[in-house]
């Protein structure tokens, strides 16, 4: 384990990119249609531009959405999509 020569670890907890927990360690999971939809609303997409992008209607796009803040237990896409960060459960 790489230290700062004071003994404490510079490697990122969790041993994934975004610096947190495996999507394993954390119980959550999302289907992998539910990450396409929060990766672009993560990059600004509305559900009609994500629904565009995918081939799926917006309607499909808020259900997938909806379902992603049940949970991850996000009052809203922006919240649901920080979690989703911050969790390892997509990369932007």
């Amino acid at each position: 384990m790489p230290s700062d020569g004071y003994g404490i670890s510079t490697e990122k907890p969790g041993g994934n990119p975004s610096g947190g927990p495996k999507e394993s360690d954390t119980g959550t999971k999302l289907s992998s249609r539910e990450k396409e939809c929060l990766l672009w609303t993560a990059r600004g997409k509305s559900s009609w531009e994500t629904g565009m992008i995918l081939g799926i209607s917006a309607n499909t796009v808020n259900f997938h959405m909806k379902n992603i803040m049940t949970k991850l237990d996000a009052a809203n896409r922006t919240v649901a999509a920080v979690k989703a960060i911050r969790l390892g459960l997509i990369v932007l």
